[in-house]
């Protein structure tokens, strides 16, 4: 399981890139609130801690749920297993560069 904390604005940071080419099983603080083309699903993509942080500070007991949800999450291996193949194949048809490449030059073409 890789935790991943959302960055500032609640963006997906740069190093969930790596962790979907890995075929991680991504633990996130909270959901994520950007539009990506792909929509990251909870459950199918990452599991979620749920401790919001638009609204500082966080409130305590979202921080005092998280060793239990991580324990609980650490007993289900076959949803851990299912989170990394989807991540893997996420990858491969949304993050990988070629994939990449070729959304950004569709957009250009779009606009000329």
């Amino acid at each position: 399981m890789n935790v991943i904390r959302l960055g500032m604005h609640s963006c997906i940071p740069w190093r969930m890139a790596g962790a979907l080419a890995m075929g991680a099983c991504i633990v996130l603080d909270q959901t994520p609130r950007v539009a990506w083309p792909e929509p990251l699903r909870e459950n199918v993509n990452f599991f979620s801690l749920d401790a919001e942080t638009a609204e500082a500070p966080t409130a305590d007991a979202a921080y005092a749920d998280i060793p239990g949800k991580i324990e609980d999450w650490l007993g289900h291996y076959e949803s851990i297993d299912e989170i990394m193949s989807a991540n893997g194949d996420y990858f491969d048809r949304h993050v990988q560069p070629q994939r990449v490449g070729e959304r950004i030059l569709a957009a250009v073409e779009a606009r000329i």
